[in-house]
């Protein structure tokens, strides 16, 4: 069945009969680990025979010694003409530890909604299209170097995409969380609030009145964030590239859109036809390379089994973690048999236990690969989501931010493991939590379910994206994919306009009946009337004459 899936895709991919093409990849300011995953579908690209090139921003927690065959562009972040010192460091580079922003604590304690994020990060914009619009040298660079394709990370990057059509690509958007909220409300993908959570609510679908309610305030106030948004990178694109129409159209008009998630992980919702889920695209049914030799001894002594902790590499820094959440975990870890390995930092924990390795980095995808891991306690970023169950890992879900809430509430919601609340956690919550997932074989099998489903579809994320990415290059344009939504208003959308001239047209109707069957029914009294006053004078008449004969015949008869 593989082999001729395989065959199938190649044959696929044959048909179309792209040459090389030249692909361009567009980051916003910050990237996080989108950085990573789109250089890993860049390489991929390039083993079928395609040229990258990637443009990102330098920024403190970013890799620089890369092994990969795309060409990495990484450029010093200049603020001098829009400041915005609480993100930007002194040697141009995205800092999130920066201690005058001391982002870490906030995003620890209260990141996990919109409204409670810093209200100045629009600054980041400002900075980023003034960089990527204004900088005449790049594009000519850019211009000089002919692609055929940008792939565009969507999220907060309508500059990029004004760049990118204004060197006349057809553009593929990478989205790397569930597909609502932000620039997605300017798709033709619809996310009536009544059926998907907003993004960050951190609801399930099951939802009761009042959690519409609040699903509905937080797909307004998306809305509000949105607007504020595109209104500050259009004063950049509508000063520089004149000719290009405003950023919420820009994004409505691109071609295809790579959701980088599928309907295991996430709900299933309306999906316009330009819009492909690919969840996955970096995973990989093989281990990318040997286990280094700690962590495959580690992993091999294992008698029952391996858990992986790791919290992610976004955001905050081990030293923002609570004390008391760290002494939670490395408590409950010490009474398992398992062994543990996790991503921390091994000089703020004391009394390690010999069934625990700490370390500071591990090969995710290849543990979790691994026959011995049985748990994947995690921070639920979708990377780690995916290729969990991917592999056949349950998870106990702690969310921080983002995403990350909305993700862990569809894995509980699915039965592929729990989540506990970092703000309420102590060492015997973590303990049920795990001996729960463990002891209880449903949630094995719900994520053994999932994974079988998911590897016999007929296409892997990949395998799709590509197929589509090629078909883009070769055709230039998917306008036939495209709904014309974005020329209606919501009124329009929803045929309110419409069902209010219908109801003004009944109503004016129904009074025309009401006046026709009330001048009717005037006539029809007017005639009875008529008619009894006849016949009354009738009466009157023959009453008359009666007594006229009565009188005449008494008078004959004296």
């Amino acid at each position: 069945m593989l082999l001729l899936t395989t065959i199938a895709v190649l044959a696929a991919g044959a048909a179309l009969e792209v040459e090389g093409a030249n692909i361009l990849i567009l980051h916003p300011l910050y990237a996080g680990s989108h950085d990573l995953v789109l250089r890993l579908i860049g390489d991929r690209l390039v083993s079928r025979g395609h040229t990258v090139t990637q443009v990102r921003y330098a920024g403190t927690n970013m890799k620089y010694d890369l092994d990969t065959n795309v060409t990495v562009m990484t450029l010093k972040i200049d603020d001098s003409r829009y400041p915005c010192p609480r993100y930007i460091n002194r040697n141009g580079e995205f800092d999130i530890q920066n201690r005058e922003m001391n982002l870490g604590p906030i995003i620890w304690n209260k990141a996990d909604a919109p409204f409670t994020l810093p209200t100045d990060v629009y600054c980041v914009t400002h900075v980023h299209c003034q960089m990527i619009l204004e900088d005449q040298t790049l594009f000519k660079q850019l211009k000089a170097l002919e692609f055929d394709l940008a792939i565009v990370d969507l999220i907060a990057n309508e500059c990029s995409l004004a760049l990118a059509r204004a060197l006349g690509l057809p553009v593929a958007t990478f989205w790397g969380f569930g597909f609502q909220g932000g620039e997605v409300m300017h798709t033709s993908n619809w996310n009536p609030p009544s059926l998907v959570p907003a993004f960050m609510s951190g609801l399930d679908r099951h939802m009761n009145f009042w959690e519409r309610c609040v699903n509905m305030a937080y797909t307004l106030g998306h809305l509000v964030l949105e607007t504020w948004q595109t209104g500050a990178a259009d004063v950049y694109i509508k000063k520089l590239f004149p000719e290009l129409i405003d950023s919420a159209t820009l994004i409505h008009g691109i071609d295809l859109a790579l959701v980088h998630t599928n309907f295991f992980v996430d709900y299933p919702r309306l999906v316009a036809p330009n819009t492909k889920y690919v969840g996955g695209m970096h995973i990989r049914d093989e281990p990318i390379a040997p286990l280094p030799l700690k962590f495959a001894e580690f992993v091999e002594s294992a008698d029952d089994g391996i858990i992986l902790f790791s919290l992610g590499y976004t955001g905050f820094e081990p030293r923002d973690v609570p004390t008391n959440v760290v002494t939670s975990f490395i408590k409950a870890f010490a009474k398992l048999s398992q062994k543990v390995i996790m991503r921390f930092d091994a000089s703020l924990v004391t009394n390690i236990p010999d069934n625990v390795m700490i370390v500071d980095w591990f090969p995710q995808h290849d543990l979790l690969i691994h026959p011995n891991t049985v748990l994947f306690v995690s921070h639920c970023g979708m990377n780690g989501v995916l290729e969990s169950i991917y592999h056949r890992v349950p998870i106990l879900a702690m969310p921080i931010f983002a995403d990350q809430p909305d993700n862990a509430a569809r894995i509980v919601e699915r039965g592929l493991g729990l989540a506990i609340d970092r703000h309420t956690i102590t060492e015997k919550v973590v303990t049920k939590a795990i001996r729960k997932i463990l002891d209880n074989p449903k949630y094995q099998r719900k994520v053994n379910l999932f994974a079988d489903m998911w590897r016999d579809q007929d296409r892997s994320g990949f395998d799709e994206a590509i197929y589509w990415i090629e078909l883009l290059i070769k055709y230039g344009s998917f306008e036939h994919l495209q709904i014309n939504d974005h020329e209606l208003n919501i009124l329009q959308y929803l045929s309110i306009d419409v069902v209010c001239a219908y109801i003004m047209m009944s109503l004016l109707l129904l009074v025309m009946l009401l006046k026709t069957l009330l001048i009717c029914l005037s006539r029809i009294s007017m005639n009875l009337n008529t008619r009894v006053e006849r016949q009354g004078g009738d009466r009157h008449v023959s009453v008359a004459a009666t007594e006229t004969q009565t009188q005449r015949r008494y008078k004959k008869a004296q």
